[in-house]
């Protein structure tokens, strides 16, 4: 039976009534009603999901209401200082080069043909429709890395573009004078920034995974964010280098739900397995079910076939308690089930997560500690994860556009770049065709409760 719904008017407009059902995420609630998480949340007056689970019942908003951005703290710092407004140019420094000071890649190539000045634009909704507090976090770490790499001797000339409030300024300006443009976020967006490039200069897609249909026919695009394609094709791979063929492996999914991906992927790779199928409202024998499918197996291996956070909560529950009944679990799967607030993080560690994930902060790295220090006396926070985003993109484009100059491009083709939250390998399909970020980061959700990066 669906919840019931109910309509009634309340400041700040009419709003529907509604009860969330224990197995049901917001996210599906949102897209039932055509509206935003985040319109949900603002309605209500919540933070967060799991405020709104604790509630329970509360209103969805209609669709013409939109939620005021929230002011980070990164934002109240960058819009108070004017020289990096979302009006001006922002030029690096010009200090004497110290080939001595900065990573080998930064180094040597004083003797190459070509402007000694990277010359970027940055493009994003700072104001109007799509404008988010994530953005101009992303928009500070992209001045970290104009302000690291100029202390190394890059020099940088970034021109910044509010996307919804620069209509006639996008008209005018001669976009054939930058080596790469740096955004819009969605599809729509960036197709716009296509049109009216040069074929010389490129077009770089930085946070919507959805984009990278784009580059199939379109050579000077750029798509930096893994699509979920190359989540699954890792996992399946990680899995097929660890399975023996005394393990167990079971592919879970909802009743009725698609699960050809995983499927067709371990048919390719030679690995046996066995589908666990069933609808969490009809659940109970699973456990009998899994035990007598992995009857005699070393190992069970486990692929999550599924984006839906109730299924997922209740599978990662029932491999749980597999372990306490003495057997190995190993559960492999995309970086979404880390997204779901409902799965307590020692589930995790009980199934020994092996994660395919697009972004990680590898705090290991070298210099990571001088860029939270750097940042949080910029700044008066902490860096959230676009932040690093801008900072890691940024810092790979502009100091391999500032080495090999003309010839960046191939360079960024067959290089691979690791940064303190995104690994970067960009793939060409055809001539024809954009670069497409095909590297993935492996997490491992340890017994010892430790998460481990692998690569």
């Amino acid at each position: 039976m669906r919840a019931q719904e109910q309509k009634f008017s309340a400041p700040g407009g009419n709003g529907t009534e509604y009860v969330l059902k224990w197995f049901e995420s917001l996210d599906e609630v949102a897209e039932r009603f055509e509206v935003s998480v985040e319109d949900i949340l603002s309605f209500n007056g919540l933070k967060s999901e799991s405020e709104a689970r604790k509630k329970k019942r509360f209103r969805i908003p209609d669709k013409s209401y939109k939620a005021e951005a929230p002011v980070s703290a990164v934002e109240a710092i960058v819009s108070a200082f004017p020289v990096v407004t979302a009006h001006d140019t922002v030029r690096s420094a010009e200090p004497v080069r110290d080939t001595a000071a900065g990573p080998a890649e930064w180094k040597g190539f004083a003797s190459l043909n070509g402007s000694p000045v990277t010359h970027m634009a940055l493009v994003l909704p700072f104001t109007g429709e799509g404008r988010t507090g994530s953005l101009f976090d992303f928009y500070s770490g992209v001045l970290m890395a104009v302000r690291t790499l100029g202390e190394h001797g890059v020099r940088t000339e970034l021109e910044v573009f509010d996307y919804n409030a620069d209509g006639e300024r996008f008209q005018r300006e001669d976009f054939s004078k930058y080596d790469f443009v740096l955004g819009p976020v969605n599809p729509e967006q960036a197709g716009s920034v296509l049109r009216i490039v040069s074929p010389h200069s490129f077009v770089v897609s930085p946070l919507d995974q959805k984009a990278a249909g784009m580059a199939d026919d379109c050579r000077h695009f750029i798509q930096v964010p893994v699509n979920v394609k190359e989540q699954h094709e890792d996992a399946l791979d990680w899995l097929a280098e660890e399975y023996s063929p005394t393990d167990a492996v079971l592919v879970f999914k909802e009743a009725g739900a698609d699960s050809t991906v995983y499927e067709k992927g371990l048919k390719k790779r030679g690995v046996p397995y066995s589908t666990i199928s069933y609808d969490i409202l009809q659940g109970r024998g699973i456990i009998e079910r899994i035990e007598k499918i992995s009857s005699g197996a070393g190992h069970i291996r486990a692929l999550m076939a599924s984006e839906n956070e109730a299924f997922c909560n209740d599978a990662v529950r029932n491999l749980s308690l597999m372990t306490h009944r003495g057997m190995e679990v190993t559960l492999y799967g995309t970086s979404k089930l880390r997204s779901f607030e409902t799965i307590e993080p020692e589930a995790f560690h009980n199934v020994n997560l092996h994660m395919s994930s697009t972004y990680f902060i590898d705090y290991d790295v070298n210099g990571l500690k001088n860029f939270l220090l750097a940042y949080r006396a910029l700044f008066n926070c902490e860096p959230g994860p676009f932040a690093y985003q801008g900072y890691d993109i940024c810092s790979y484009l502009i100091s391999t556009r500032d080495t090999f100059r003309s010839d960046w491009i191939n360079r960024l083709e067959n290089g691979r770049y690791s940064g303190f939250q995104t690994d970067i390998r960009f793939e060409r399909k055809d001539a024809a065709a954009g670069l497409v970020n095909t590297a993935v980061r492996r997490v491992v959700f340890e017994k010892d409760y430790q998460v481990r990066l692998l690569r």
